[in-house]
């Protein structure tokens, strides 16, 4: 059997996989990508990045495709919920819950980054981010091999060694690498492969995913809302945006305890409830149905020897709040750094295991909260009720990408847990503070000189002395240290 070596494998072509491939490229480090998939998603999944992502797509030179891949969502606001679409439309713009980019309970957040609005306005859904991150790292020379599954793999104090099939010629080849990431999804065969422990509440909900085609347009224009909650007398149904036109996706709840099946679920039964749910009649295309889980449940060791799980792989949470896919560019964006540096021997391996210290915290913080927004069928829980709402509005500062630091292993157990206040210090472990400054006669963001895979030290006006010290340090330990 055929056999490749190479310092990285990535399983899964998903969201956190490309962003590693991307992130792998920037740091010179070869590796291989597997997905199993023929293509990038085809289903909207995800929607928007929040702007801790943004920063990341910044650093890779892609933030102008993304913002541009969400443009037609970019008027969408609103979180509502009624007897059907047309009736919850009507109290459109009553509602405190339509706030929403720079406006509401999100206008505090602006000044923290330079890229917050562009966020704010950005709801680029999973099946267009994908094939930017996928055509922007071949681009770069990423090999990346879909249609490709992972057979079988076993690990040794070297590295981990894996059968790899081909699906279009059914070949089998061996590929070794020192290392592998692990981000094939909420049924990652590695993860069902090792059997790692898990803590949460499991499965909370049944629901099919419906991408549907009809022409909602003139319907929604002046009121182009995000989310719609519809309840009727025999099931309950989730709107979500898409492109405010023509596209558009409706989650509704089936509830196996009643012998109910996703196969029960015709095409023609689900247009009918589809009418139902919006109100009125209207010509309807059904594009596609994904059946899933609603799910709490996260991995209690992140880093299992030489494999480390990113992205759904590691945890799944539910949509509500945005945040799997982005916690998933944060998942990889915080260990490629480090694979990168002990790979090129500027780091020991050790380094490795804060991987597992500073993701755990937040990536269970975050699917506990998205857990707490979903009520028994699984669905998005949209109430006016003040406590409910209360912790909603707790959570404003991580749907940003904020609102939390990473810890030292010096703390304790309980200063490790993410803050639930909104925290910008200039102290390790927080986002640094966002500031407009000058450089080379030009404005720029004080987080725009981070990011190029150099450490950076950043001084006052009379900082002279320190910036000489740092050239001398970085030549001694051949280490890129950037001083300002």
């Amino acid at each position: 059997m055929q056999e490749e070596k190479t310092p990285i494998l990535i399983i899964g072509g998903g969201l956190a996989g490309l962003t590693a491939s991307l992130l792998l490229l920037k740091y010179e480090i070869p590796f291989i990508l597997i997905e199993k998939r023929k293509g990038t998603s085809i289903h909207p999944r995800s929607r928007g990045v929040n702007a801790r992502s943004m920063e990341i797509f910044t650093e890779l030179g892609i933030i102008d495709k993304v913002i541009q891949g969400g443009a037609n969502l970019a008027p969408a606001k609103g979180i509502l919920k009624g007897e059907t679409l047309e009736k919850a439309l009507s109290s459109y713009g009553a509602d405190p819950m339509t706030g929403g980019g720079d406006r509401g309970p999100f206008a505090k957040f602006v000044d923290l980054s330079p890229v917050f609005k562009a966020a704010a306005i950005s709801r680029i859904t999973q099946d267009v981010l994908e094939p930017i991150l996928f055509n922007t790292a071949k681009e770069r020379g990423g090999d990346l091999r879909f249609s490709h599954e992972l057979v079988s793999f076993e690990q040794n104090k070297d590295g981990v060694k894996c059968v790899v099939k081909d699906r279009d010629s059914s070949e089998e080849r061996v590929i070794s690498c020192q290392y592998m990431i692990a981000a094939d999804g909420a049924n990652s065969l590695v993860k069902k492969t090792l059997q790692p422990k898990t803590s949460g509440k499991g499965t909370l909900g049944y629901l099919l995913n419906v991408l549907f085609k009809a022409n909602l347009a003139e319907f929604v224009k002046g009121r182009e809302f995000s989310i719609v909650r519809v309840d009727r007398p025999t099931f309950c149904a989730m709107f979500v945006s898409i492109n405010l036109r023509d596209i558009w996706v409706v989650h509704i709840s089936y509830n196996p305890s009643k012998g109910q099946k996703p196969e029960d679920f015709s095409h023609s039964i689900i247009i009918e409830m589809i009418k139902e749910a919006l109100g009125f009649d209207t010509a309807i295309e059904i594009k596609s149905i994904l059946p899933w889980e609603a799910r709490f449940s996260v991995l209690d060791d992140f880093q299992h020897r030489r494999i480390f799980f990113a992205g759904d792989a590691a945890h799944v949470m539910t949509p509500y709040g945005g945040l799997g896919g982005n916690t998933a560019i944060a998942d990889v964006h915080n260990l490629v750094w480090k694979l990168a540096y002990a790979l090129k021997g500027q780091a020991s391996p050790s380094l490795l295991s804060t991987y597992q210290i500073e993701r755990h915290p937040i990536d269970f913080l975050c699917s506990a909260e998205s857990c707490d927004s979903a009520d028994e069928t699984g669905l998005m829980n949209i109430t006016n009720d003040p406590k409910l709402m209360g912790g909603f509005l707790e959570r404003f500062p991580r749907i940003g990408g904020f609102g939390y630091h990473y810890s030292n292993l010096n703390e304790s157990k309980e200063e490790q847990t993410p803050a639930n206040a909104l925290h910008i210090s200039s102290q390790a472990g927080y986002h640094a503070p966002h500031l407009w400054v000058e450089k080379d006669g030009e404005k720029t963001s004080t987080l725009h000189l981070y990011g190029n895979c150099h450490f950076v030290l950043l001084t006052g006006e009379n900082g002279t002395s320190w910036c000489v010290a740092a050239k001398n340090v970085s030549a001694k330990l051949t280490i890129n240290i950037d001083a300002y």
